[in-house]
């Protein structure tokens, strides 16, 4: 349905298909992890700019019904890609489990 792009599977994309990436001359590049992958996209953004400086990134948020992009419907995938949000590294990517007793004890 967005036509024209590939993925990448996993959490991690190496080096070397950063560099087949780098080759078809491709400065958008779309990150649609997990919530729990956040902490990887600073990484993923910073080694791709090595390879291409101009290159753009947009965080393709998974809904917020739903755990994944798996559990997604086209139309639901489709939605959010079409409401991808470009990737500022000053911003702070975060992701933060608590267990129910842990509540009580944060201090802000």
């Amino acid at each position: 349905l967005a036509k024209h792009f590939v993925a990448t599977m996993g959490k991690e994309i190496s080096l070397g298909q950063f560099e087949v990436i780098a080759e078809y001359g491709v400065k958008n590049i779309y990150l649609a992890l997990d919530r729990d992958a956040d902490d990887k996209i600073p990484n993923l953004v910073n080694a791709y700019k090595k390879i291409v400086p101009d290159a753009k990134f947009y965080k393709i948020n998974v809904p917020a019904h739903r755990d994944d992009f798996g559990d997604c419907t086209y139309q639901e995938a489709l939605d959010a890609f079409n409401g991808a949000e470009e990737v500022n590294l000053h911003e702070i990517f975060t992701h933060i489990s608590f267990k129910i007793k842990d509540v009580g004890k944060i201090k802000v």
